[in-house]
């Protein structure tokens, strides 16, 4: 894959209150903020350039969903972006951390295809958001019209660390609502 050169990447401002999956507090500072910076140094050592975004989720979620659309049509005001990145909390059923459920999918691949451009790559750092039939599946097939230009979306199928988490699933495939493995 091609790194894009201009970007959009978001995760959550606040870390989570202490559960079983995250028992120290550190999910948004020690896993999600810190994979948002090391996408963007990475991206900028390499002359790309990646607009970051932090979002209130401790905001109800209704306005969690309207800040990451409203930063992401801020980001392509300078220019089409050639990528989307989500850091935070997933399920199969949509992207926690931001309140994005399956019938948020049409509403965020309208703001993707404003913002970005035809052969974009979105990167859904988020555990089981790429589940067999889940939100990165749904997803990939509102933006499949793009897929003839490259655009995928890439996400993660099971629990795991956001990003050093090596399951990785690429959507729209050949392979339906599993995805294609990627190396």
């Amino acid at each position: 894959m091609t790194m894009p050169a201009r970007s959009f990447a978001c995760a959550p401002r606040f870390d989570s209150p202490p559960d079983a999956q995250n028992p120290h507090s550190h999910d948004s500072t020690g896993a999600f903020q810190l994979g948002l910076e090391r996408l963007r140094d990475c991206h900028q050592a390499a002359g790309g350039t990646v607009v970051t975004h932090l979002f209130d989720n401790h905001a109800r979620g209704q306005e969690r969903r309207r800040d990451v659309l409203a930063a992401l049509g801020q980001a392509a005001a300078g220019g089409r972006l050639d990528g989307f990145m989500y850091f935070g909390h997933g399920w199969p059923g949509g992207l926690a951390s931001a309140n994005f459920g399956l019938d948020d999918v049409p509403t965020l691949a309208e703001a993707i295809i404003r913002a970005t451009n035809p052969g974009a790559k979105i990167v859904l750092y988020a555990c089981s958001a790429a589940a067999p039939g889940g939100f990165a599946y749904q997803l990939g097939r509102a933006l499949g019209a793009w897929a003839n230009h490259g655009m995928a979306v890439f996400g993660h199928p099971v629990l795991g660390h956001s990003f050093r988490n090596a399951m990785v699933r690429r959507f729209p495939s050949s392979r339906g609502e599993t995805g294609e493995t990627v190396a």
